[in-house]
């Protein structure tokens, strides 16, 4: 199943970011964060989702893409290829990844490893931006150079790979 880069599958449900949390804490033991991170994108998947106003920018070999995410509403994103930015300009969201879990309030700056792959609960209306280095203008381009819905992605593997004898090295 391939999505476009602006599709997040989002579902806006009666939930707080507890009870995400808590979804995300279940069975700590017996699965790994990327498992329950891939769990709660196939129980969000069965409900109907929520469109999210985006919109695309491409500036001298930069793409940045921008969501509104409502308040209230779950979404899990794409396993990132490469190392990019992301701005929160408006809001509040809670984020969960395979290194853990925290709340970020707007302004704020991260900068997102390869194999990413995010859940979150928007507890404000949010703002979020992502910034890439791609020097194509076609958003279909885009999403196949920098995302993957499968952590058995080749290109994915590779670019770990690079990286685990990069920090060897």
């Amino acid at each position: 199943m391939m999505q476009s880069i602006s599709d997040q599958r989002p579902i806006d449900i009666d939930v707080s970011a507890m009870e995400v949390g808590d979804f995300m804490k279940a069975n700590a033991l017996t699965r790994s964060p990327r498992e329950k991170i891939m769990l709660l994108e196939a129980e969000l998947l069965q409900h109907e989702q929520v469109a999210l106003e985006t919109s695309h920018t491409f500036c001298d070999g930069l793409y940045a893409r921008q969501i509104e995410i409502p308040a209230g509403t779950v979404l899990t994103g794409k396993i990132h290829l490469r190392e990019h930015l992301n701005f929160i300009l408006k809001g509040e969201i809670a984020v969960f990844t395979e290194h853990g879990e925290q709340r970020i309030k707007a302004p704020a700056m991260i900068v997102s490893q390869p194999g990413t792959k995010r859940a979150g609960y928007a507890v404000e209306d949010t703002t979020w931006c992502t910034v890439h280095a791609s020097v194509s203008k076609d958003v279909a381009a885009v999403e196949e150079e920098l995302v993957t819905n499968n952590y058995e992605d080749p290109r994915l593997i590779s670019v770990m790979a690079t990286l685990i004898e990069e920090k060897s090295a």
